[in-house]
This record gives C-alpha cells, structure tokens and sequence, in this order.
C-alpha cells in the first residue's frame, strides 16, 4: 500500500460511533528511531491512538517481554503473545509493532436462537460441524467475475465500518482468488456503486471480534 493510500486509510478510522472501540497502536525499539517524516503521516485522534513508546532493556527477552506486555495492555489483553521466545535476535535491527483491537456490534445483529450446527467446507473435499450464525436481510453486495466471487459487506453499528466477506463460486478455488487480490483491485471491487441491495440469507461460522 502506498504512503497515500495507508493515510487514506487511516483517516477512515476517525470519528467512529461510539459503540465502536478501534485501538490501532504503534512502537518501535529506541535503537532504530523512526524518522519524522514518517510519524507525521499518522494522525491522531481520539478514536484513533497511535502513541510511540521506547524499549530500553538491554537483555532481548526483557524487550520481547516488553513488547508482548505493551501489546497485551493496548489490545485489552486480547493479544498476549505478538512475539514468541526467539522470534528476534540480537540481529534484530528495529522491531515495528501494530497490533490491530477491534470491538464492535453489527449493525444488523445475528440471533442466537437461530445459531445451530451445520456443515462447513473447508475444502472441496472436507467439511466440518460447526455452530453456524443464521441472518436473512437486506445486505450491499456484488458479484466480480473476473474472479468468479460474491462479495457481501456486513455492516457494524454506525455503517463506519463493515466486514467485507468474499465467496468464491464453488468450482473456484480459494488460491486462485487470493493470487489475483491486491489493494487497488479490492478497493475497485467494493465501491459503493458498485454494489446492489439485495436480501440474502446469510450463514457464518459463530465468532466473536475484540
């Protein structure tokens, strides 16, 4: 992504509902400073932090420590290990953690009486029982054929920020798709005009964000 398109970006993530919680922050080790320049290009907001810290251990399992804690303590200790043992070395020139915490409610929200266990395709050759999410709605959706995909936007609270969910058609594979997406192609693929209000019935394997 270029410097343009990640500012972009990042100036999307402002001015989020308030039931939305985005935490996107950044740090580097002191022995490599990030320049100015660079920094200058993140902003900062109330709904979006980026805070710089420094680590000064000396010992480098000290610092992964460091790391791990920082990481755990902006993502509410919902990601405590970013780092495992020996995943650096002494080598290690500069160490850039963004750690990416996202809580937020669908803005058409999934009923859990209709939550139950269905089958789901892992392959074309394998599937698995899982405890499947159920909604039929009206959802923005499109299909791009050149790579024979349906895509469907979820929107959370707000309609700020959505889950982008792509399903290939059943004789496609999944490595084909994933060779041929790229920032600029999926940024064309998801416009607004691009995409018609349709009712689906939507059927997602159960999860939790945040």
């Amino acid at each position: 992504m270029s410097t343009r398109a990640s500012r972009r970006s990042s100036l999307r993530l402002t001015g989020l509902a308030r039931s939305t919680c985005l935490e996107l922050p950044t740090g580097s080790s002191e022995k490599s400073p990030l320049i100015s320049t660079y920094l200058s290009k993140i902003p900062a907001s109330n709904s979006t932090k980026q805070r710089w810290k420094s680590l000064t251990s000396s010992k480098l399992q000290r610092r992964l420590e460091n790391i791990n804690i920082w990481v755990a303590n902006k993502t509410e200790g919902k990601i405590t290990e970013l780092l495992p043992p020996n995943s650096v070395n002494q080598s290690t020139p500069l160490v850039l953690v963004n750690a990416i915490y996202f809580k937020g409610n669908w803005d058409s929200q999934f009923s859990k009486h209709q939550t139950q266990e269905r089958p789901f395709k892992v392959s074309k050759n394998e599937q698995k029982p899982l405890q499947m999410m159920f909604k039929k709605s009206t959802f923005n959706m499109t299909y791009v054929g050149e790579i024979f995909t349906k895509i469907l936007v979820l929107p959370y609270v707000g309609k700020e920020l959505n889950m982008i969910i792509m399903l290939p058609d059943e004789y496609v594979d999944l490595e084909t798709v994933e060779k041929q997406l790229t920032y600029e192609k999926f940024v064309e693929w998801i416009r607004p005009d691009m995409m018609d209000e349709e009712e689906v019935e939507v059927c997602l394997p159960r999860f939790q964000t945040g």
